[in-house]
């Protein structure tokens, strides 16, 4: 188990554990707060919103994207095994971060070429970090704001642990302009940890609620229903079409447009 904190070790946490013990941990020391008042920490620490945070902070933007990365990559692998993905050919990852989603999809997928969407403060580290696993010539780096607007022509868009990070009016906004970014045959995958409605007091449950409190805690929002995303979905145009388990309690939600 201590080889997953060794920075050379495939699927290395390292990153991730750093990040725990560095900027989420000590936000926990004022958990009653955020249940007494339904705000983050950070807010009421003064922190503004959303990841502003990270603008014009290299050590702390560095430590947020590797920490994503290392986070994402089980999960990425299994969503890279996902049958739907045989006919892309152009990807988009809104929010992606360093890109380890839409190289776990390229490496599996010599045809498909991709895009890594996020803030500005994650251009270095993608662009180094695609060049570093030989995709610079298929994959590229594209800095915005998508909550204004997301690139246009991919043929499949991914929000892999976007929507969790925001309220539902937010939520409505990303997803919009996913939909005006794609055309009627487009695809996509929000892939995020679904409360198991079939199994209430399992495990995952625990781990369902545990994330619930530290979205809570870290941002002033939560984890959704299976239910819930269905109604978010739904009022921007899409409608569910699969849904798949992956891993680390993860699920790719596929939704095409109505």
């Amino acid at each position: 188990m201590g080889e997953l904190l060794a920075s050379d070790t495939p699927g290395s946490l390292r990153d991730w554990a750093r990040f725990w013990c560095e900027d989420l941990e000590p936000l926990w020391s004022d958990l009653g707060q955020a249940i007494r008042t339904g705000r983050s920490v950070r807010d009421i620490r003064g922190a503004g919103p959303g990841f502003g945070r990270l603008d014009g902070n290299e050590a702390k933007a560095s430590l947020f994207n590797a920490a994503m990365a290392s986070n994402s990559h089980c999960v990425a692998q299994a969503f890279a095994k996902c049958g739907e993905l045989k006919t892309v050919k152009h990807l988009v990852d809104v929010g992606g971060g360093r890109g380890a989603l839409v190289a776990a999809v390229l490496h599996a997928h010599p045809a498909t070429e991709g895009v890594v969407f996020d803030l500005p403060h994650a251009r270095d580290g993608a662009g180094a970090f695609l060049d570093k696993e030989g995709l610079g010539d298929r994959a590229k780096f594209v800095a915005g704001d998508f909550f204004a607007e997301i690139p246009a022509g991919g043929d499949a868009y991914v929000l892999k642990s976007v929507l969790h990070d925001w309220r539902d009016a937010e939520c409505k906004l990303i997803l919009a302009r996913c939909r005006a970014a794609m055309a009627s045959t487009g695809r996509l995958f929000v892939v995020e940890r679904l409360f198991a409605e079939d199994d209430p007091d399992g495990l995952s449950d625990r781990a369902w609620a545990r994330s619930d409190l530290n979205m809570m805690v870290a941002l002033g929002t939560r984890e959704r229903h299976g239910l819930e995303y269905r109604s978010l979905l739904q009022s921007q145009g899409f409608e569910i079409s699969s849904l798949r388990p992956l891993a680390m309690g993860l699920t790719a939600i596929l939704a095409v447009p109505i």
